[in-house]
């Protein structure tokens, strides 16, 4: 790289008429792949070792963090682009480079990679995205776009694989009821919506509400839920969902696949003692589902 700057400095004029500006993405490219051989930006080849140490892989030590200043020809590339200002033909070499190399390898690791029930890799998968979209200069691509597709993909199948619906008929709903395998199925929905909220703002909200309130809550939890004010276990799992939803999706109102969550809780809850044990918890969720009225009926109620 040093030599090419020479040159740059030196032969300006014959620089840019042998269209040298224009084929350097194509000729750095390749430099640029093979240095993503030891990118773990997702963490999971460093699985069980501190990611802030680099780990050695061959003749070079991996790149854990997710922004693109780790890389060593980050620096060099961004001091080449503006070796003469914004006058530099070469100022837009590194979004190109960003966009022909970095964007479809994330785009792999997104569609391939993510495991959707990993917190670290979710947030890790935030972090990408937010950086990825600091190099989409030209609004009119679709380049970044395919990322969000990318990742709204993978949280479809995956969600289908590792939680598929599950009908149950009359028959056996008393067996269900008590068995392990519906409180798995409730936490492990509960654990994707969770992780599938760290991308709240980097996927287009419509798409992500729906994941959450219909593909989750109304598909795989709100059906396997017994009577919340009389299982505490089961009030521990709305309670958790509901507050890691964002604020701003009840602030208009309660969408409606919450209504009866929001009745369970307060108005149509059961008497008794077992449901004043949960009364407080109760009261919490229905606050943050900003149905105040409801939760100070429950609290005057102790």
């Amino acid at each position: 790289m040093e030599h090419l700057r020479r040159i740059k400095k030196r032969l300006w004029d014959g620089y840019s008429r042998a269209f040298v500006p224009a084929s350097l993405p194509e000729l750095l490219s390749f430099y640029l792949n093979v240095s993503l051989l030891w990118w773990d930006p997702l963490g999971i080849c460093a699985r069980g070792t501190d990611s802030n140490v680099p780990v050695a892989w061959g003749p070079c030590n991996s790149v854990t963090n997710t922004q693109l200043e780790s890389f060593d020809w980050f620096a060099d590339l961004a001091d080449f682009t503006e070796l003469f200002g914004d006058d530099d033909p070469d100022g837009e070499l590194v979004p190109k480079l960003v966009k022909k190399c970095i964007f479809p390898e994330v785009e792999r690791r997104l569609r391939d990679c993510w495991d959707i029930t990993s917190l670290k890799q979710s947030t890790r998968v935030a972090a990408l995205l937010d950086e990825c979209v600091l190099f989409e200069s030209d609004q009119g691509e679709s380049v970044f776009s395919r990322l969000v597709d990318a990742a709204i993909q993978r949280l479809e199948t995956s969600l289908a694989a590792l939680v598929p619906e599950v009908f149950v008929s009359a028959d056996v709903l008393a067996k269900w009821y008590e068995s392990s395998a519906r409180m798995r199925l409730l936490w492990q929905s509960c654990k994707i919506a969770c992780c599938a909220l760290q991308l709240d703002g980097r996927l287009p909200e419509e798409k992500l509400s729906h994941f959450v309130l219909t593909a989750i809550f109304a598909t795989r939890i709100a059906p396997h839920v017994r009577a919340l004010r009389l299982y505490p276990k089961e009030l521990a799992v709305i309670d958790r969902f509901v507050a890691a939803l964002p604020q701003r999706w009840l602030e208009k109102g309660l969408p409606n696949m919450l209504v009866p969550l929001r009745d369970a809780l307060g108005p149509r809850a059961p008497p008794g003692a077992e449901a004043r044990v949960t009364a407080q918890a109760a009261a919490r969720v229905l606050r943050n589902l900003r149905c105040f009225d409801e939760a100070q009926v429950i609290m005057a109620t102790l």
